[in-house]
C-alpha cells in the first residue's frame, strides 16, 4: 500500500505542491450505474416505446432557418418514423409528432428525447399528458441517452440525403416524398439485428441478437391486435421492393438537383 502523505502543518506552497499526488493516490470507486440497455427494454415490453431525435441540414453553417428531420425509431420493433420540419419550431416538432402518433400501426403509450428544447417545453408536455402518453428525457451530459434513434439517425436519414443545407420549399417538398419510401423500404424490407439475451461468460459477454424486419416483429407480437396486422398483410402484399429501390433513386437525384439550382441561383 501506498503512505499517506501528510497535509497538516505544512504552509500554502507545500499543499500545493502534494494536492496532485494524493489525487493520485485515492481516487474514488466509480458510482454503480443502471445499466441503460435493462431499463429501456423493461419499459417497451410492447410496441409503443418510441425514441426522438431531430436531425440538423444545415450543410455545416448553423445560421438563419434550415430543414430538420425528426427521427423516431420504435425500441422493440424498431419501426422507423421519419417527418421532415421546416425549422425547429415547436409547432412543427408538435405537428410531427402528431402525425407518428396518428399513422403508428400500434400505439404509442411512451415518448423519449434529449434535453433540446424543441423537446422539453411545456407545450410538448402538456400534449402527452391530453393524450396519456409517458415523457421522459435522456441524461444530462450522457452520449448513449438516446441509443437506438442516434443509430438509426446515420442509417436512414445521412445514408439518403446526406449533409448538404437544406432550407427551401421544394426541398421540404421532395424530403417529405422520400421518407415516405425511406420508411417502406426499411420497416417492411430491411432486417435489424436486436440484443435479445446478454450473459457474462468468463472474462467476456455472449450476446444473442435476432434479425428480422420491423414488420415481422409487429406481425409476431402479440400485444399487436390482429386487425392491424391483417392491415399490414394486405398493404405489404401491394409493395414491391425494387419499385421502392427506384423512387427513391428518383427522389434523391431530384432533391440533389434542387440543391444545385438553388446554390447557382440564390
Amino acid at each position: 500500500m501506498h503512505a499517506v502523505i501528510p497535509y497538516y502543518n505544512l504552509n500554502a506552497e507545500q499543499k500545493k505542491g502534494i494536492i496532485s499526488a494524493n489525487q493520485k493516490l485515492y481516487k474514488k470507486p466509480p458510482k454503480k450505474k443502471r445499466h441503460l440497455y435493462s431499463t429501456i427494454y423493461k419499459l417497451s415490453e410492447e410496441p409503443g416505446y418510441i425514441e426522438v431525435d431531430l436531425v440538423e441540414h444545415n450543410g455545416g453553417n448553423s445560421k438563419g432557418e434550415f430543414i430538420y428531420t425528426l427521427c423516431g425509431v420504435d425500441v422493440k420493433t424498431y419501426w422507423v418514423f421519419l417527418r421532415p420540419l421546416k425549422n425547429k419550431a415547436r409547432v412543427w416538432t408538435i405537428e410531427a409528432l402528431d402525425d407518428i402518433i396518428n399513422s403508428s400501426p400500434f400505439t404509442v403509450y411512451h415518448i423519449h428525447s434529449d434535453n433540446g428544447s424543441e423537446f422539453i417545453n411545456i407545450h410538448l408536455l402538456e400534449y402527452c399528458r391530453e393524450r396519456g402518453i409517458r415523457f421522459t428525457r435522456s441524461r444530462e451530459h450522457a452520449s448513449n441517452g438516446n441509443p437506438h434513434v442516434e443509430n438509426r439517425n446515420m442509417v436512414v436519414v445521412r445514408r439518403y440525403v446526406g449533409y448538404a443545407r437544406y432550407d427551401t420549399e421544394k426541398e421540404l417538398k421532395v424530403l417529405k416524398e422520400l421518407y415516405y419510401y425511406i420508411e417502406l423500404r426499411h420497416n417492411f424490407f430491411i432486417p435489424t439485428m436486436r440484443l435479445i439475451t446478454k450473459e457474462k461468460v468468463g472474462k467476456k459477454y455472449k450476446r444473442v441478437y435476432e434479425t428480422k424486419t420491423p414488420y415481422q416483429r409487429i406481425i409476431e407480437d402479440p400485444s399487436v391486435p390482429e386487425l392491424i396486422k391483417e392491415a399490414l398483410m394486405e398493404f405489404k402484399k401491394k409493395l414491391d421492393i425494387v419499385k421502392i429501390n427506384k423512387t427513391i433513386i428518383k427522389l434523391y437525384n431530384q432533391l440533389e438537383k434542387t440543391h444545385r439550382k438553388k446554390e447557382v441561383n440564390p
